[in-house]
């Protein structure tokens, strides 16, 4: 897919990567870490990581979801995809862990409150998995890609689940969904291509039109209608050819 994402992920980490900070409310760990904020900041990605590396306490405490989500981050910018991914699989495997030691984390909470671990916020556990597909993406490994974005994918409907009657919460992701019919589109698989299109067109005209001011984008629509016609799903097609007016 010859699209250069750098743009685009520099300023969605940056947004991700202040919520983060927010969420974490722990003005040590920023403390710690001002110079490397300020490092991404300036797209000095080779010295954002040297910091990190120059700082592996970051890598055992109880912020170390959030020192290899950074460090899978800095690898992805500067074009090292294995070592990306191998930080994101940490980072994955830790949030893991995490979800299934919730008895062990409400012991750690009543004994010592101070020493609970970050724990990722919902976007921040779907995005390991978007630099995953990304990175599998830039390495010209289209199955794995596929992997990454199915998890996505059942990871956003854990979400709907999870916050059914909160439709102000995180639950959707146009971006992801975008990402998702690309690469199945990309596979050969119109079908699913398509019902990840939907999904994105429908995110965007609902959620992100309303809180953000964004409407679907018009390679969306045309995508959304190629596969419909691929597919044979002749209603769709009418009803989104009316819609759209083209």
């Amino acid at each position: 897919i010859p699209v250069d994402f750098s743009g685009i992920m520099k300023s969605r980490f940056l947004v991700l990567l202040l919520f983060s900070l927010l969420a974490a409310s722990c003005a040590t760990w920023y403390q710690r870490t001002t110079a490397f904020q300020e490092a991404v900041e300036k797209g000095n990605f080779e010295q954002a990581e040297k910091l990190l590396q120059k700082d592996k306490k970051q890598s055992r405490d109880k912020n170390k979801i959030l020192y290899y989500l950074n460090q899978g981050y800095v690898n992805f910018m500067q074009g090292k995809y294995a070592e990306s991914n191998a930080a994101f699989e940490t980072a994955e495997q830790l949030t893991e862990e995490q979800r299934k030691n919730v008895l062990t984390e409400a012991a750690v909470l009543v004994s010592n409150p101070e020493v609970r671990p970050y724990k990722p916020e919902d976007f921040e556990v779907i995005m390991i998995n978007f630099y995953k597909a990304l990175n599998y993406l830039q390495m010209n490994n289209m199955e794995d890609a596929l992997v990454e974005v199915r998890k996505i994918n059942i990871r956003l409907q854990q979400l709907n689940d999870k916050y059914p009657d909160h439709k102000n919460r995180y639950q959707q992701d146009a971006f992801a969904q975008l990402l998702m019919g690309l690469i199945y589109d990309a596979a050969g698989d119109a079908n699913n291509a398509f019902i990840a299109y939907r999904n994105a067109y429908n995110t965007y005209e609902t959620d992100y039109l309303k809180n953000f001011g964004l409407s679907a984008p018009e390679q969306l629509k045309k995508d959304l209608l190629r596969t419909a016609y691929t597919c044979g799903f002749t209603s769709e097609l009418k009803e989104y050819e009316k819609k759209f007016g083209f």
